[in-house]
């Protein structure tokens, strides 16, 4: 883990909502691109997020800024690999979304309010 991440971890720690960047680069993407190469070497990548979140705790984890190299139905292996280290909520950000925080927290689309 580098030091930005446990710096990170250390201000997170019992956050109601934590937000974090994501990547994903497919092994035959890396072996057939030498550029995707630089994803995972300058990204956080799916396992390692789940760390974190598994080390902060939050009541929410939230992934933003997705990079994936290659198919976009890797969503689903994405959230796995987030699960091997993380039991708890994760969602994907979306444009608009709205994250209420209370006494309990809630999450909706600004664009179904919009119309």
């Amino acid at each position: 883990m580098g030091q930005v991440v446990k710096a990170a971890v250390r201000h997170a720690e019992g956050a109601d909502v934590f937000v974090h960047e994501v990547a994903m680069a497919r092994p035959e993407m890396i072996a057939a691109h030498s550029h995707v190469r630089t994803v995972p070497e300058h990204h956080i990548t799916a396992r390692e997020v789940g760390k974190v979140f598994a080390r902060v705790r939050p009541k929410l984890a939230v992934l933003t800024h997705l990079i994936f190299k290659g198919p976009t139905s890797a969503l689903g292996d994405l959230l796995d690999e987030v699960a091997e280290a993380y039991d708890g909520n994760v969602l994907l950000a979306q444009d608009l979304m709205v994250i209420r925080l209370g006494k309990t927290i809630s999450v909706y689309s600004a664009k179904a309010e919009r119309g």
